[in-house]
Formats: C-alpha cells, structure tokens, sequence
C-alpha cells in the first residue's frame, strides 16, 4: 500500500477545514469524515479523504498520538486519482507541518520542496504552458467561423440547420474563452 510517514516539525494539529480547502483548490471535489476520541476538529486521530462514484477515490490521514507523526495511505490498487490526492494531501501536509516526507517503499526521505521537485505530477499543469489553455477556444471559435462559411455557401433549406449549429458552436466557444481566461 503506497503511503508517507509525515515528521513534523510544528507540533500543532493541521486543521481538517484547511487540508479539505487546500484540495479543493487543487481540483479534488473530495469530502471528509473525522475519526479519533472525541470526534472534534481540533483533536482527531483519522481523516478519511473520499470521493464516491465509478471509481472511488480515498485516501488516510492518521495521526500517531504518540509520536506526533503523521500517515498519508490509499488502499492497495487504488485508481490513479486516489495516487494523486495522496500526494497533493503529502505536499499540502509537508508545508503545514513544515516536516519531512518519509517514503515506506523507498525509505527516501524529503522536505516539502523536495517532494514538489521528485514528484512533477505536483506541478499544476505538468510542463503545458500557458498557450496550451488557449487551444480548445481557438478550435471552438475556428468551428463557428466555419459554420458562417457554411450558412453563406448551402441552400437556403439548410439555412435554419446551419444557424442552429452556429448557436450551439458560439455558446461552446464563448464559455470556453471565459473559463479559460480566468
């Protein structure tokens, strides 16, 4: 089961609220469930990070309350979605907690900008500058130029189909180009 050995070097407890809010940013539509004696934000010994559907993303956060020491877990064949959240959780720990990352597989040891650097998936659009984000609205926008093409080069009888389709590609095109920019 691939899982991290957090060592912190805050002794504070990492507020369940901020870790579901830091994933949240990151894209992971997740909800939590809190574990531990009195079942309380400020003093919990599990979190369970989860999202239901096809495929079931989780991961686990247990705290050892003896140690102090944290431990970021997905269960065996978990989808590669639940890798992710692992290591966004890891990361996302790491800067809390100001600790170090220990790998249970490898032993290998990290602070949290030498996680970020061994692990590139961390980087928020893997290596895609920021021209990559333009090429769906351009393609979009290439689609509803095309369909006035159209409507000024088929019969009159096609005119309503073709309008129809330049509704639907400028509708497309402009959400696109108003996601994109944001």
């Amino acid at each position: 089961m691939p899982e991290f050995k957090i060592i912190p070097q805050k002794k504070e407890l990492p507020a369940p609220e901020a870790l579901l809010r830091s994933l949240h940013e990151r894209g992971f539509t997740v909800e939590i469930a809190l574990s531990g004696p009195e079942r309380g934000a400020d003093n919990w010994s599990t979190l369970r990070f989860y999202q239901e559907g096809p495929t079931d993303v989780e991961c686990y956060l247990i705290r050892d309350e003896e140690t102090g020491q944290f431990t970021v877990s997905i269960p065996e064949g978990a989808p590669a979605r639940s890798r992710e959240l692992l290591l966004h959780l890891t990361e996302t720990l790491l800067k809390e907690t100001q600790g170090e990352a220990e790998d249970s597989e490898t032993q290998k040891t990290w602070s949290a900008s030498e996680f970020k650097q061994a692990h590139p998936e961390l980087n928020p659009r893997n290596g895609a500058g920021p021209k990559a984000s333009w090429v769906w609205p351009l393609f979009a926008w290439g689609l509803v130029a095309a369909s006035l093409a159209a409507y000024f080069n088929l019969p009159a009888n096609l005119h309503v189909l073709t309008l129809a389709v330049m509704a639907l590609t400028f509708v497309s095109a402009l959400g696109l180009t108003l996601s994109s920019s944001e």
